[in-house]
């Protein structure tokens, strides 16, 4: 069981890291004012639907390595989830910045899938703290 828990936290860490760091590059690169309070509300807003998303991810992957798929049938499979989970996270920002945040969320669900790859324990630890870190440590000091 707490295996299954390390995979789910290790894989939605990674998305969310993967994402806010694609979601605060594109967004620089777009719109040329990106300051630290807009990053801080890029990494919650990750946080938040990368947490979600992850569970469905981790649902799909469970069921993949039931059904013994390979590997380009996973990637795939988390294209496709990661195409319709951009989809839905711009229809929750009503296409403000659309593409990033799509871009950002399919960059988030190859990064979950690769994620799975890790099995350092430190490594894992790591990963899995670092967006709880940048959402409750941050605001102090900014």
């Amino acid at each position: 069981m707490l295996n299954y828990i390390l995979r789910y936290l290790k894989g939605s860490a990674a998305a969310i890291i993967a994402a806010v760091i694609s979601l605060s590059f594109l967004v620089e690169a777009s719109y040329h004012n990106f300051d630290s309070d807009q990053f801080y509300f890029f990494s919650l807003y990750a946080t938040v639907f990368g947490y979600l998303f992850g569970l469905i991810a981790f649902a799909c992957f469970f069921l993949m390595d039931k059904k013994g798929y390979t590997s380009l049938k996973k990637y795939l499979i988390f294209l496709v989830l990661g195409v319709t989970s951009g989809g839905i996270v711009e229809l929750f920002t009503e296409l403000w910045f659309f593409p990033v945040a799509f871009v950002s969320t399919i960059i988030g669900s190859f990064a979950f899938i690769v994620s799975q790859k890790i099995k350092s324990k430190l490594a894992i630890l790591v990963i899995s703290v670092i967006p709880l870190i940048v959402i409750f440590i941050y605001p102090l000091f900014w």
